[in-house]
């Protein structure tokens, strides 16, 4: 839990940086073309589950293998 809880929150604050800023600055660009693209609101939430996917996906195989793992046997390979 304690694993997925810290990654989790760098993809959150990583998020929560990225989407605003990428916004405004994708409007700012595109504004200057003469014919204007749409980018909207759908577009940065796309891009937030397209980073949340593999993110959760990463995380939660290495979280079920560190969580069924046996201890013995790191105590075994550590000596």
């Amino acid at each position: 839990y304690l694993l997925s809880r810290e990654f989790g929150i760098v993809l959150l604050v990583a998020i929560a940086i990225a989407a605003p800023l990428s916004f405004f600055l994708n409007n700012l660009w595109l504004r200057n073309f003469p014919n204007r693209v749409d980018f909207g609101w759908q577009t940065i939430m796309t891009g937030i589950a397209v980073v949340l996917t593999p993110g959760g996906i990463t995380i939660g195989s290495q979280t079920w293998r560190a969580a069924s793992a046996k201890p013995t046997d790191a105590l075994k390979s550590a000596s």
